[in-house]
């Protein structure tokens, strides 16, 4: 849970800037899309879709931790936004935090559409299996 305090200075301009980020991405000009997210959240950051989508954008260019605060913050935002919990936890296992990522996956699985519950459930098991199989590796190292 992030703590954040709802701020609205232009609600419309913070669209605009939001949909030109969105055009941006689609073009994977990445770091030009998280500029004008960032536009966007600075007028309005009540909307949790910014967030989520600059957490993608910073996961594009590898930049996870930046990725995984936005991502909480899209999900305190909006409990039931389910690509808050996908970008979480990728950004999660991208940093290496396996469990937090399965916890991500399995909690957006309560969200998403039957297509989309499959996929996040199916991550937060191929997580589990490949943390079981990282620490046995790990555990015939030591012996």
């Amino acid at each position: 849970q992030a703590e954040i305090e709802i701020k609205v200075v232009d609600a419309d301009r913070a669209l605009e800037l939001k949909s030109e980020g969105d055009a941006h991405f689609k073009k994977a000009s990445f770091g030009e899309a998280i500029r004008l997210y960032t536009a966007s959240i600075e007028q309005d950051n009540s909307n949790s879709a910014a967030f989520a989508n600059r957490a993608a954008a910073q996961i594009q260019l590898k930049n996870f931790a930046a990725a995984l605060e936005d991502a909480v913050v899209a999900r305190t935002l909006k409990p039931d936004y389910m690509k808050a919990y996908y970008r979480e936890g990728m950004a999660h296992q991208e940093l290496g935090h396996w469990e937090e990522a399965a916890q991500a996956y399995f909690e957006g699985c309560r969200y998403g559409q039957k297509h989309t519950h499959a996929l996040l459930l199916s991550l937060a098991r191929s997580l589990f299996s490949e943390r079981i199989y990282l620490s046995r590796r790990g555990s015939r190292k030591a012996v």
